[in-house]
This record gives structure tokens, sequence and C-alpha cells, in this order.
């Protein structure tokens, strides 16, 4: 049985409309995030949103909807924040390596 809700005015439709458009882009955001593995950059750039709203979604709207996808999407981002000094170690390293190279050669 679907449950009717009384409209006193159309900005409640409006509020109502962006809530659930704002929760279902928080799910979508979760669901990559946990099937990719991925960074929320590399999630905001496969969705389209920015890196700020992904990362309020997953960390502030997720919770409110599901504790399950929350707690697994939790258990990446902090994968990733620890691992972050080793990744951005990494890409000077290949930096420094390209520039040696086209010093030399």
């Amino acid at each position: 049985m679907v449950e009717r809700i009384k409209i006193k005015h159309r900005g409640e439709l409006k509020t109502m409309k962006n809530t659930l458009y704002i929760h279902q882009r928080a799910l979508e955001s979760a669901k990559y995030l946990i099937s990719n593995k991925s960074t929320i950059r590399e999630t905001a750039l496969h969705m389209g949103y920015s890196k700020s709203a992904v990362h309020k979604d997953l960390t502030k709207i997720l919770p409110e909807i599901s504790h399950k996808l929350y707690n697994q999407a939790k258990q990446i981002l902090h994968s990733n924040y620890t691992e972050k000094h080793v990744r951005g170690g990494a890409a000077t390293r290949i930096k420094w390596i390209k520039e040696k190279d086209m010093c030399v050669g």
C-alpha cells in the first residue's frame, strides 16, 4: 500500500524530490566505490559529481540511509586514507624519473 503524503505547498514537493535525488546519488556512489574499491576522486569522476559532494554523500548522508553500505564504504575510505602517502610518494618518484630522463635525453 502506498502511503499518501499531504503537501501544503510546492516547495515541500521540491524539497522531497531533492532529498530523494541526494539519497539515490549517495547509494549509487557507495555501490560504485565498494564494487570497484575506488577512491573518492575516481568515484566522483565516474559519477560526474564533485569530490566534495561524493565525500559528503558517503560520510554524512549514507549512514542515515544504510548502515551496511556505510560500514563497507567506510572501510574502503579508511584504507585509501592510510595508503594516501604511499600513492603520493610513488607519483612523485615517477615524476622525478621522467624529469631526469628529459634532462639526460
